[in-house]
This record gives structure tokens, C-alpha cells and sequence, in this order.
């Protein structure tokens, strides 16, 4: 099973080392590359030796400075509904960079995007969710995943099967 980690700079270090120590040796630790919590499990995890997956920046994707051009690459595919829900961020931060690279202006978005990949990485498992902004646009991905508008009527919402276990620090 997976375990995504997602998270700011607040967090009570007992409580998630205690959590960590939970998880079963043959579980994949999945976290961002920020500072504060994420930055404390990455190191908790190499000592307790679980397995740990950092998804990639991928600022040649999602980040777009002036002084320094890009080629210009593809955005995330997606086939089924769950991972286009999923992804909507990425795809979100992706046109963002692209009219960003059209008017010659600053975009970050990168780091947006990881929060979105350690989230669909966890699909099926469960989702750690540490405070701060991070943890916000996780959960705004999973309550997209798990109730969805309907065709006819917009306003009406149809609950979908939760795919994640999500637990709250």
C-alpha cells in the first residue's frame, strides 16, 4: 500500500514519527520535496528504512521564467475519469505556465503540481495530510475525486467511492 504524505511547516513531530513507525516495511512512502513536515518524513523515513518515492518538480512542465526559455513540453495524460479529476491541477497549472510563456511574465506552478502527483500515487492507499497550503489543494483533489456534478443538473452532486483512507494531523 502506499502512503502519500502531504504537508507545511506546522506539525507535531511526535505524533508523525509515531505514525511513520506505523507504517509496514513493505508500504512506499510517497512525499513532496517542501520544507517542514515533508522535509522531516523524508528524513524520518531513510532512518526507519521504508521505501520513499519523491515525485519530480517538473519545472520544465509547470514553471516558466523569461530570462531562461523552455521547450515547450507535453501535459500530463490521463485515460480514465478518477485520473483526469485528479490531474485537473496539473492540467490547470500546465495553461497557466502556457499564457504565462505567451505574455513574457513569471509563472510557478511546479510545486502545485507534485502536490497533485503524491496525491494520485496514493490512489487506493492512504493520504497523510499535515496542514499548511499544501494539504489544502490535497484535499481539494480528493473532495473533486469524490463527489462529482451531474450532466443534467449541476447543482447535484453524486458521491463517488472514496479511493483514499485520509488521516488529519
Amino acid at each position: 500500500m502506499n502512503w502519500g504524505f502531504v504537508g507545511g511547516r506546522d506539525f507535531e513531530a511526535q505524533d508523525l514519527t509515531g505514525l511513520l513507525e506505523s507504517v509496514p516495511l513493505t508500504d512506499t512512502v510517497i512525499v513532496g520535496s517542501g520544507i517542514g513536515s515533508e522535509k522531516f518524513v523524508r528524513e524520518q523515513s531513510r532512518e526507519l528504512g521504508r521505501s520513499l518515492l519523491v515525485p519530480d518538480l517538473r519545472p520544465d512542465l509547470y514553471d516558466w521564467d523569461p530570462a531562461k526559455p523552455v521547450e515547450v513540453g507535453e501535459p500530463p495524460s490521463a485515460d480514465t475519469r478518477l485520473m483526469m479529476l485528479a490531474r485537473l491541477d496539473q492540467v490547470i497549472s500546465y495553461g497557466q505556465a502556457r499564457a504565462a510563456q505567451r505574455v513574457n511574465v513569471k509563472h510557478r506552478g511546479a510545486t502545485d503540481s507534485q502536490v497533485a502527483d503524491v496525491v494520485v500515487a496514493c490512489l487506493d492507499g492512504k493520504l497523510v495530510l499535515m496542514g499548511g497550503g499544501r494539504a489544502k489543494a490535497a484535499t481539494e483533489i480528493v473532495k473533486r475525486c469524490t463527489s462529482i456534478g451531474t450532466y443534467d443538473n449541476p447543482r447535484a452532486r453524486t458521491a463517488l467511492t472514496p479511493r483514499w483512507e485520509v488521516i488529519e494531523l
